[in-house]
């Protein structure tokens, strides 16, 4: 209950406490963060971006993390693989951003931190042996706080597996979630402009050659000769 509350004005906090100015471009970040069930399993998080990195542990999970709310997990049940991690959930590590570098603690007046919101969505499989996964897509949005003002916006996709395991003695009642990976990959590359003029060139040029076999397909079964036309 101290957590919960101590959460909850931490995103009071946050949310009063934005910097002006902060560029409103998200840095799009790749990398993996591994969360499990239990405290203490040793597991990190590490994102890097344009001009941003952040390498910490993963320790006591303040906030909200969806695939371990449903336990347990019916075959077919809705399964939140999203969550809302608090500043307090990194500790141990070093986040950098253009090129100052700032310690990671696990407490509410850590250096810098990160304040991040996770989405997605994926029903709970079948029955099928003591344990299995489901992988499904994920966004992430974040910001980053350097001494509890908001400095920049951080942004991510890719795949959330989330980790089933079953009871072996009693696999009807349900399956419990142990672990889940988000996997953050890089976006879609934006086609530049003289990419986009080839493929619509090359779209005229095949609406044109349609077209005039058309015509000619029309005008051999009267008996005349095509004349194309644009």
């Amino acid at each position: 209950m101290v957590r919960s509350s101590t959460f909850v004005t931490c995103a009071g906090m946050f949310f009063l406490t934005i910097a002006p100015g902060v560029s409103a471009d998200p840095i799009h970040v790749t990398g993996v963060m591994n969360i499990t069930r239990e405290v203490g399993m040793g597991d990190r998080v590490y994102l890097s971006g344009p001009g941003f990195t952040f390498d910490a542990r993963v320790g006591h999970l303040d906030g909200y993390v969806g695939p371990f709310t449903c336990n347990p997990c019916m075959p077919g049940s809705v399964v939140d693989a999203g969550g809302v991690l608090s500043t307090t959930v990194f500790g141990d590590g070093t986040l950098t951003l253009n090129g100052v570098t700032y310690p990671v603690t696990d407490s509410l007046d850590s250096p810098a931190t990160l304040y991040m919101t996770l989405s997605g969505f994926l029903l709970a499989p079948n029955f099928a042996g003591l344990s299995t996964s489901v992988t499904v897509p994920f966004t992430m949005l974040s910001q980053v706080l350097i001494a509890g003002v908001q400095q920049a916006t951080i942004s991510g996709s890719g795949s959330a597996t989330v980790f089933f395991e079953a009871n072996p003695s009693f696999p009807e009642d349900g399956w419990s979630t142990s672990r889940v990976r988000y996997d953050f990959s890089d976006p879609a590359p934006v086609p530049e402009p003289s990419t986009l003029l080839l493929v619509g060139s090359g779209l005229a040029a095949a609406a044109y050659a349609k077209r005039r076999r058309r015509l000619e397909n029309t005008e051999r079964g009267r008996g005349g000769e095509a004349t194309p036309s644009c």
